[in-house]
């Protein structure tokens, strides 16, 4: 979004001390149709970490459920 906003403006530059340390977000002028290509792939890159996930979450909540009860009897934290 930021580099198609940025092609299409006259952005800050990077090195403009005025805005040093702070990220500029440039929100780009597109129509629905234009956007369209886009949505369809942040949709296709959600649906696939859902679909990774379901591999991933099975092996890891167990392991990352151990590990968090080892820390709290060992570090006598509560939990």
């Amino acid at each position: 979004m930021n580099r198609i906003g940025r092609g299409q403006r006259n952005a800050p530059s990077d090195d403009d001390k005025r805005f040093e340390g702070v990220e500029i977000l440039v929100v780009p002028s597109m129509t629905a149709d234009e956007a369209r290509p886009y949505l369809a792939r942040e949709i296709k890159e959600a649906l696939d970490d859902l679909e990774c996930g379901k591999d991933f979450y099975p092996v890891y909540a167990p392991r990352s459920r151990d590990i968090d009860h080892r820390v709290y009897a060992e570090f006598g934290m509560g939990g």
